[in-house]
């Protein structure tokens, strides 16, 4: 049949909790010919999701390759709740999430027609790996990325205004932890100014 029926009976043995044929069936999927670009983005989705039943792990391969159909995929190119589904499930720990942000750095390379806030979301979610991790001077990098990504006079959207604040914030502690306790401080001040602004 087709690759759309296919995937059908894939979603089937899914629902059964059948994750070893499921992921089979999904795997064939992607080797009859289709008339839906998005479906090898669902296929990949669904073997990860089948990996991760069986392991307790996301695939990396499986994760990378749905990434890939995606970024070419405008209509969800942009979907972030999607993406980090994806993500997170090959994060395994604090200190494992190279992967995790080499795919994000892929993405928001070749991903078409990428918003500010898909791309500001990608940025402050890789930095804040990286922060978790440990690796502040990179982190503190990307969330200045952020601040400039957002400092071009355009419209600041609510959305767009949690992702400044979001990594702003992370700068401050970032300052502090690094024991730049001015800097911290001068940006806490900043911050509980503009909240107290918005209150009134």
């Amino acid at each position: 049949g087709s690759a759309e029926q296919v995937f059908l009976e894939g979603m089937e043995l899914f629902i059964q909790k059948d994750y070893e044929q499921a992921q089979k069936i999904f795997h064939k999927s992607l080797t009859q010919p289709r008339m839906e670009s998005v479906l090898p983005i669902y296929a990949y989705f669904f073997i990860n999701e089948c990996i991760l039943k069986q392991t307790g792990k996301g695939n990396v391969p499986a994760v990378t390759n749905a990434l890939h159909f995606m970024a070419k995929y405008e209509p969800l190119a942009n979907n972030t709740n999607f993406l980090w589904s994806m993500i997170q499930t090959i994060v395994f720990s604090n200190l494992d999430y190279n992967d995790a942000v080499r795919l994000m750095e892929l993405y928001l390379d070749k991903a078409t027609g990428l918003t500010l806030y898909s791309k500001a979301y990608l940025i402050n979610t890789m930095a804040m790996l990286e922060h978790n991790g440990g690796e502040y001077e990179k982190s503190i990098r990307r969330f200045y990325d952020v601040e400039i990504l957002l400092a071009n006079g355009q419209a600041i959207t609510p959305e767009l205004e949690f992702e400044l604040s979001f990594a702003r914030e992370y700068i401050a502690n970032i300052k502090f932890i690094l024991e730049d306790y001015e800097g911290a401080i001068e940006i806490f001040t900043k911050l509980i100014k503009e909240e107290t602004s918005k209150e009134n």
